[in-house]
C-alpha cells in the first residue's frame, strides 16, 4: 500500500503531467488548456480540457474525465499503484510504502518495493559499466557483432555480469537477494546467477528495471542460452513481457491497424523493434494467460514470429492458442530472407545492416502448410487436419471466428466444412458442449448498501457465467463509467476462461485479473447483494448507472458553460 498517495495527488501538476504526453494550448476563453483527446479520434483538437486550478481534465467527446492519476491509468495502461509511482517520479516525490508484517510461509517482504526498484536501477548501471571495462572486451565485441551500436546499448541499457563484482557497489546483500540479483546456494553462499552473461534489463509499465535476462556469449550444452533473474516482489516472469513498455509507445504512434509482434529471445526482439516492429518477448518457459491479458490491453492483433525449427513451431502454436482465448487475432510472421538466404533470425540481418521485413500469414495457412503444400490427397493428411487443426479452430470462444476459420481450412484442404465441423475429435472441443460446474454458494461477509457501481460488479460476479458467459454482452459497457466498463470486460474474459476450463469463478479470478484488483473482486464475490442475483438485475443496474452518469455529465457541462459565460462577460466588461 502507498501511504502517501494523497500527498502525491496534491503535488501532481496536472498540466505538466498531461502536457508531457499530448500537446496542450491555452483556450481562447476560460482558465483551462485544451488539446486533442488521446482516447478517441478528436477532429476539432479542442474537446480535451485540462483545468489546473481544479487539478482535473475532461473530454467532451468521450464524456469522461478525472485527475492526473486517472489520466495516467488510462493513457499508460497501468494500474493505480503504478500510476501513482509514475506521477511521483515526475513530481520528484519519494513513494512511501506500508511494510506488511512477515508471516511464516509467506514471501519475505523485508525490503520495500521502492527500495528494490532503486537497487535494480543501481545494479543495471553497474552492469552497463562492466561492459565497457577492458577485461570484458570480448563481451563488448560479441554484442557489437550482433548489430548493436553505442547509442543502442545505452537505449536498452545492455550490460555484462562479472559475478562477485556486484558485491562491490555498496548495496546490502539481503537487498540484492530480495531484488533477485543474488541467489543463495545450498551452502549459504551468495552468487550472481548471470555471471559471464550479457545482461538485458526487463522493465515494468513505468520503465523501472524489475529484473534481468542474461545471454550466454557462446553456446553450451549444459547451460541455457537465456537465463532470467528470480521472481521477486516486483518481477514475475509469467506476468511480465520484455519490451511491453517500448511496444505500447510504438503502437500509440501507429494510425490504422495496430499489431504487436512476439518472438523468442530479447536480442531478436530488440532487432525487430529497431526495424520498426512493436515487438515483445515472453521470456521463461511458456506463454501465460496473464501475458495474453497484458497484450489485450494494447491491441487485439498479434503476429507470432517463431524460430525456424520444430521447437519454434510448437511454441508458436501453444502461444497462439493462449492468445486466442483472449480473443486476440493471431497471424504467423516469417522472416524475409531475400537479402540473405542463410539468415536464421532478425538479428542476423540487423548485424549485417540489412533490412528486416516480416511477411505475415494467417494461422490456418501456417498450420495447414505444416501438413500439406496442396489440397489433401490422402486419408493420412485428412486425419492430421482433423486431429491437429480443427480442435484449435473450435476452441476459439467466438462462433463467428470458428465459422470463418473452418471455411478457410476447407478452401485450403478441399475437405467440406460440414465434414470438418463434425469430426469426433472436433465435436468434443466445442465450447457449447462443455458442462459448467455449479458455482459454490459464498456466504455473505456483511450486509451493506453498496453504491450502484460496486453492487453491479458484485451481482455479476455472483451470477457467474449463468450457462453462457456471453450474456455480459447485453450490458453496454462502452456507456458505463470507464472503470466499471473496464471491470466488466475483465470479468467477461474471466467468465469465458472459467466456462471453457470448467473452473469456479473463485478459481478463475487469480488466473485472469490484475493482481491489484483481485482482493476487490474476491470481496465483492462474497458481499450480501440482498438476494438480487439475476442477469436482469445486472442489466437494470447498468441502465441506472448509465442514466446517473449522463445526468452528472449534463450537470458538469452546464456548470462549465456557466463558468465560461461568466468569464466571457467579465472580460467584455
Amino acid at each position: 500500500m502507498i501511504i502517501n498517495a494523497e500527498e502525491i495527488k496534491r503535488a501532481a501538476d496536472i498540466a505538466d503531467i498531461i502536457g508531457r504526453r499530448i500537446p496542450l494550448k491555452p483556450a481562447r476563453h476560460g482558465n483551462h488548456l485544451e488539446g486533442s483527446c488521446p482516447f478517441h479520434n478528436s477532429a476539432s483538437g479542442k474537446s480535451f480540457h485540462v483545468t489546473p486550478e481544479k487539478n482535473s481534465w475532461w473530454c467532451w467527446g468521450c464524456r469522461i474525465g478525472g485527475n492526473a492519476v486517472k489520466f495516467i491509468m488510462d493513457y499508460e495502461h497501468v494500474d493505480y499503484p503504478t500510476a501513482l509511482e509514475i506521477i511521483a517520479s515526475e513530481s520528484r516525490i519519494t513513494v512511501q510504502y506500508d511494510h506488511a508484517p512477515y508471516t511464516p510461509g509467506a514471501p519475505k517482504q523485508q525490503v520495500a518495493r521502492q527500495d528494490i526498484l532503486s537497487v535494480l536501477d543501481q545494479v543495471c548501471s553497474h552492469y552497463e559499466e562492466n561492459l565497457r571495462k577492458p577485461q570484458n572486451a570480448r563481451a563488448l565485441e560479441y554484442i557489437m557483432k550482433r548489430g548493436f551500436k553505442e547509442e543502442t546499448l545505452k537505449k536498452y541499457r545492455i550490460g555484462y555480469a562479472m559475478g562477485a563484482s556486484v558485491l562491490t557497489i555498496g548495496i546490502d546483500q539481503e537487498a540484492l537477494v530480495a531484488a533477485g540479483v543474488l541467489k543463495v546456494s545450498d551452502t549459504g553462499n551468495r552468487y550472481d546467477p548471470l555471471e559471464g552473461r550479457i545482461t538485458i534489463p526487463i522493465y515494468d509499465n513505468a520503465k523501472h528495471p524489475v529484473g534481468f535476462t542474461g545471454r550466454l556469449l557462446t553456446p553450451s550444452d549444459n547451460r541455457p542460452k537465456y537465463l532470467n533473474t528470480a521472481d521477486t516482489a516486483v518481477f514475475k516472469k509469467g506476468r511480465t513481457l520484455f519490451g511491453w513498455y517500448a511496444a505500447q509507445k510504438m503502437l500509440r504512434s501507429i494510425f490504422g491497424e495496430k499489431k504487436i509482434y512476439l518472438i523468442e529471445g530479447q536480442l531478436k526482439a530488440i532487432a525487430l523493434c529497431e526495424a520498426g516492429y512493436p515487438t515483445i518477448a515472453a521470456g521463461g518457459t511458456g506463454f501465460t494467460d496473464q501475458q495474453a491479458a497484458l497484450i489485450s490491453r494494447l491491441t487485439d492483433k498479434a503476429v507470432i514470429v517463431p524460430d525456424p525449427d520444430e521447437a519454434g513451431t510448437a511454441a508458436a502454436v501453444s502461444t497462439a492458442r493462449t492468445l486466442r482465448k483472449a480473443e486476440i487475432t493471431v497471424e504467423i510472421g516469417e522472416l524475409d530472407r531475400t537479402d540473405d538466404p542463410l539468415a536464421k533470425d532478425p538479428d542476423d540481418l540487423w548485424a549485417k545492416g540489412l533490412p528486416i521485413r516480416i511477411d505475415a500469414m494467417s494461422l490456418m495457412t501456417f498450420l495447414y502448410s505444416g501438413i500439406s503444400k496442396g489440397r489433401c490427397q490422402t486419408a493420412a493428411e485428412a486425419t492430421l487436419v482433423s486431429k491437429n487443426i480443427v480442435p484449435i479452430i473450435l476452441e476459439h470462444p467466438l462462433p463467428a471466428v470458428r465459422t470463418i476459420e473452418l471455411r478457410e481450412l476447407s478452401e485450403l484442404s478441399g475437405i467440406p466444412e460440414s465434414a470438418l465441423a463434425t469430426t469426433p475429435t472436433a465435436t468434443i472441443q466445442l465450447p457449447a458442449q462443455i458442462q459448467t460446474q455449479p458455482q459454490p454458494q459464498a456466504q455473505p461477509l456483511i450486509s451493506l448498501d453498496l453504491p450502484p457501481e460496486r453492487l453491479l460488479v458484485a451481482v455479476i460476479l455472483q451470477v457467474g457465467p449463468a450457462g453462457n458467459p456471453d450474456w455480459l454482452f447485453s450490458i453496454p459497457t462502452i456507456e458505463l463509467p470507464p472503470m466499471v466498463g473496464s471491470a466488466l470486460r475483465e470479468l467477461l474474459w474471466t467468465f469465458r476462461y472459467a466456462f471453457q476450463n470448467r473452473l469456479s469463478i473463485c478459481d478463475a479470478l487469480p488466473l485472469t485479473v490484475e493482481p491489484a484488483r483481485l482482493p476487490w473482486y474476491q470481496y465483492w464475490l462474497q458481499v450480501d447483494t440482498n438476494g438480487e442475483l439475476s442477469t436482469n438485475r445486472a442489466i437494470a443496474l447498468s441502465q441506472e448507472i448509465i442514466q446517473d452518469s449522463r445526468a452528472l455529465s449534463a450537470m458538469e457541462a452546464a456548470r462549465q458553460n456557466k463558468i465560461e459565460l461568466s468569464q466571457t462577460i467579465a472580460n467584455w466588461q
